[in-house]
């Protein structure tokens, strides 16, 4: 996910998960853009379209949370042991697909 918001984005569409409602994403979208993280762009080629870019500061809060994630991540597998962690993985990697 934190991929996807590295890129330029065309909202809501690209955005919004399975079942989220458009205006619920645009209004998250102008929250970040009134705290300068995301700032929408003009496609000329097409007026219904707007596409985001995320911003310098963008990009720092969205390095800051990876490595909080990361982070946080790491602490909470540290109680498994490495062939602990590979089963779990494997585990989770199953449902995952099954949502697919």
């Amino acid at each position: 996910q934190f991929d996807r918001l590295r890129k330029s984005l065309t909202e809501p569409n690209t955005i919004a998960s399975p079942g989220e409602v458009r205006a619920g994403i645009t209004s998250r979208i102008d929250k970040l853009e009134e705290n300068g993280y995301v700032k929408r762009l003009r496609d000329p080629s097409d007026r219904r379209s707007e596409p985001i870019a995320i911003t310098k500061s963008g990009r720092r809060l969205l390095d800051g949370a990876l490595v909080a994630y990361l982070d946080n991540q790491a602490r909470l597998f540290s109680a498994l042991s490495p062939a602990q962690q590979r089963q779990l993985d494997g585990l989770l990697r199953n449902i995952w697909f099954t949502l697919d």
